[in-house]
């Protein structure tokens, strides 16, 4: 097991997926290039903010096109709460979020589908 409650690979070959970060490389000396190369969930956060562990988190991982100075991964983590949330959303993008949870293919604790 990985930890992972669902993963999502992406096609690397796709440069829709590449971002870049001036300042990584300004203030780390990191790579200023990164390839996303998948997004995964964690049911119940992996990790909390101001001790709260939330009900979903998911990591959007990247890989620099070049390791410099360490550096070769970037990951962004997003929290999902379903009681203590802040964001104001519309019905219509509500929706959009609610289809592509429900697309997701989600395995429970004994990794079964």
């Amino acid at each position: 097991m990985n930890g992972h409650t669902s993963q999502t690979n992406l096609n690397t070959d796709d440069t829709t997926n590449t971002f870049k970060s001036l300042l990584a490389e300004s203030v780390f000396g990191a790579p200023t290039e990164y390839n996303g190369q998948q997004f995964h969930f964690h049911a119940g956060s992996e990790h909390t903010i101001d001790g709260k562990r939330h009900d979903l988190e998911m990591h959007t991982v990247h890989l620099a096109s070049e390791a410099q100075n360490g550096f070769g991964v970037a990951a962004v983590g997003i929290l999902f709460s379903v009681e203590d949330y802040t964001a104001k959303v519309t019905n219509s993008e509500r929706a959009i979020i609610d289809a592509f949870f429900d697309g997701l293919k989600w395995k429970d604790e004994t990794g079964s589908a």
